[in-house]
C-alpha cells in the first residue's frame, strides 16, 4: 500500500512540475509572439450602398427683411426640425431637416412685449414674406384660421399642419415653402402665377401647427410640404448681428417678454467663424455674406467645435441686388 501511495505521489508531483514548465513555456512564447486577435484591427462590413448627393445648395434670397430676425430652430442639431420624420403613404419623409423658424426681436431684444397668449404681444405679426427666387406658385392655402398663441393646436389634419402657406417652384427640382401665414390672400396669388424674387407672397401669422407667430421656411424636393425631403440652401446676403448665448436664454425669451441674452461681439462684416461655410461677396460696391445653413459655434468657442449649446443666430438682410433694407 505504501508503495502505491508513493507512486501516486510521485506521479502527481511530476504532473505539477510538467504544468509549471508548460505554463513557463507558454508565458515566454506569449511574450515573444502574442496570439493573433480574434478580429482584425480594421474590420470592414458592407451594409447598404448610400448615394451622396453632390448637388450644390440652392442659392436664394432671405424670405424676410429688416433687423433682428432670430433663427429660433434650424437644421443642425437633433431638434424639432432635424428629427421630424413622417410616415406618409408607406414612405418615410424628412421635409424639415434644413428648415428655419423665424421670429423677430424688438430693440430691447424681446420676442414679445406682453402675455404670450395675446397675439398683439408679437409686434412682427403681419410682416411681409418675400419670394426667395423666380418661379411659379405650385401650392397655395389661405383659408385656415389663426391659432391663439401660447399652446399648440389639436385635431389638425396633415393638410392643415402648414397653415396658410405658399409653395413656389424655384427650379432644379426645388420648392420653397413659407408656412403659418395670415389668413386670406391679400395679394390675389394663384397657382401657376409666376413670381419674381423679392415679390411679397404673404404676411407672417400664426396658422396651422404653431404655438407662437413665426415664419417656418424650408426648401424641399417635392411640392408637398410634408411628403418631401428637405434640401440645403444658402442665402445670397445677410448680416450676422449676434447669437443667443444659451438654451436657457432661448427658452426664457420664448416663454415671456424677457429679452434674449445676445452676444453681439462679432462685428458686422467680420469673417464668419468656422462652421458657417460663409464667404464674403462684393456687389455694386457693397459687401454681403453668403452662408449655408450649418452648425453655428458658441460665443466661447471660436474654433468651430460645438460645445453642446444651441447657439441661435440673429440675422439681418443686407443691402443687395435682390434684398434691400430700409434704414
Amino acid at each position: 500500500m505504501q508503495d502505491e501511495h508513493a507512486a501516486l505521489g510521485q506521479r502527481a508531483q511530476g504532473g505539477v512540475q510538467r504544468l509549471a514548465r508548460d505554463a513557463q513555456t507558454l508565458g515566454e512564447q506569449g511574450l515573444r509572439a502574442p496570439s493573433p486577435p480574434l478580429v482584425p484591427a480594421t474590420l470592414t462590413e458592407p451594409v447598404a450602398p448610400v448615394t451622396v448627393d453632390r448637388t450644390p445648395p440652392a442659392r436664394i434670397s432671405p424670405p424676410l427683411r429688416g433687423a433682428g430676425w432670430l433663427d429660433g430652430d434650424s437644421c443642425c442639431r437633433l431638434g424639432a426640425h432635424r428629427g421630424a420624420v413622417s410616415p406618409i403613404d408607406g414612405q418615410l419623409w424628412a421635409p424639415e431637416r434644413f428648415a428655419i423658424d423665424y421670429v423677430q426681436t424688438d430693440p430691447a431684444g424681446r420676442m414679445m412685449t406682453g402675455p404670450p397668449t395675446d397675439i398683439a404681444s408679437y409686434p412682427y405679426v403681419g410682416s411681409d414674406i418675400f419670394a426667395v427666387a423666380d418661379g411659379p406658385v405650385v401650392g397655395l392655402v389661405g383659408d385656415l384660421p389663426q391659432q391663439p398663441p401660447g399652446m399648440s393646436p389639436s385635431g389638425l389634419t396633415l393638410q392643415q399642419y402648414g397653415g396658410d402657406h405658399v409653395v413656389q417652384d424655384i427650379d432644379g427640382g426645388r420648392y420653397a415653402f413659407s408656412a403659418h401665414l395670415q389668413t386670406g390672400n391679400p395679394l390675389n396669388l394663384a397657382v401657376g402665377q409666376q413670381l419674381t424674387r423679392g415679390q411679397v407672397v404673404g404676411k407672417l401669422g400664426n396658422s396651422g401647427n404653431t404655438d407662437a407667430p413665426h415664419l417656418h421656411f424650408h426648401v424641399m424636393d417635392r411640392p408637398d410640404p410634408l411628403a418631401a425631403n428637405g434640401l440645403p440652401f444658402e442665402f445670397d446676403s445677410f448680416t450676422l448681428e449676434g447669437r443667443v448665448t444659451s438654451e436657457e436664454s432661448l427658452q426664457q425669451g420664448t416663454a415671456g417678454p424677457v429679452p434674449f441674452r445676445i452676444d453681439r461681439r462679432l462685428p458686422v462684416g467680420a469673417v464668419t467663424p468656422p462652421g458657417w461655410f460663409a464667404r464674403r461677396e462684393h456687389r455694386r460696391g457693397k459687401t454681403g455674406t453668403t452662408a449655408v445653413v450649418a452648425p453655428p459655434v458658441t460665443p466661447d468657442d471660436r474654433s468651430g467645435e460645438s460645445a453642446g449649446v444651441s447657439a441661435v443666430t440673429v440675422v439681418e438682410p443686407s443691402p443687395s441686388r435682390d434684398v434691400t433694407r430700409d434704414d
